[in-house]
C-alpha cells in the first residue's frame, strides 16, 4: 500500500520474520499481549527481546529455553536490572529511581540476603 507521500510506502502485518540466507529465523517483530516485541535469535533461537510497555521499556536477554536471564527496565524517571537464575528466580535487583540507588541480592528462594544502602 503507498501512502500519502510519492515514495513512501506501507506494510501492515501481525509479524515479520528475518531470516538468513539458510532460512533460519535470524529477528522476530511481532505483537504479544497487545505490546509490541523484538527477538534478535542465534541459530533461530530467541536470545534477546525488546520490549515496549505502556508506559515503561525494557530490554530481557533469554536462555535458549526462553527463560529470561536479565531483565533491564525504564519506567517514568527509574531503571533497574534483573539477574534471574537459570529457574528464572531473581538474585540481583539494581536499579536508581528519584536520585536514589538499591542493590538488592536473593538466595535461590527468593530471600533478601544483601542489600545496600
Amino acid at each position: 500500500m503507498s501512502t500519502d507521500e510519492p515514495g513512501l510506502k506501507e506494510v501492515r502485518a501481525n509479524r515479520f520474520v528475518l531470516e538468513d540466507e539458510d532460512g533460519n529465523e535470524r529477528a522476530v517483530l511481532t505483537v504479544v499481549n497487545g505490546a509490541p516485541e523484538l527477538m534478535l535469535c542465534a541459530r533461530s533461537e530467541p536470545r534477546t527481546a525488546k520490549d515496549i510497555f505502556k508506559p515503561r521499556q525494557g530490554l530481557r536477554l533469554r536462555h535458549k529455553n526462553s527463560k529470561n536471564l536479565a531483565v533491564l527496565l525504564v519506567d517514568k524517571g527509574r531503571v533497574g536490572l534483573l539477574m534471574l537464575d537459570e529457574n528464572g528466580k531473581t538474585r540481583v535487583s539494581l536499579g536508581v529511581a528519584e536520585n536514589k540507588q538499591w542493590l538488592v541480592l536473593y538466595d535461590e528462594n527468593g530471600k533478601n540476603i544483601w542489600q545496600a544502602p
